[in-house]
């Protein structure tokens, strides 16, 4: 329940700032600015919260799931890093989307 909790809130935070077809055309707009002070201030701590969990429940993981969550805790890590840095690095894995369908989610 915490768990899709905090991905579901993670989900809308992308959504409404983050860098999706939909916002890219929001010339007038900041949200390049709103997204990365809405990342610090949610979705970092907030992997770091889903990564906590995971590791305290780890043997609910089957071999699968606990392979998305060492995906997942990767990409974590890296956007935590591109969130501290001026010139972002792409080669950070992508958000792994079966991360919301692990425990059966």
């Amino acid at each position: 329940m915490e768990l899709q909790l905090l991905l579901s809130q993670n989900s809308e935070v992308f959504k409404m700032y983050g860098p999706t077809s939909e916002n890219k055309f929001d010339f007038m707009g900041r949200k390049h600015e709103a997204w990365r002070s809405m990342a610090l201030k949610f979705i970092v701590p907030n992997n770091d919260k889903i990564i906590k969990l995971l590791l305290e429940n780890m043997e609910l993981l089957n071999a699968a799931e606990q392979n998305i969550f060492i995906e997942f805790k990767l990409h974590a890590e890296g956007f935590k890093d591109n969130q501290s840095r001026r010139e972002r690095i792409a080669e950070y894995p992508q958000f792994p989307s079966e991360i919301n369908n692990i425990l059966g989610g």
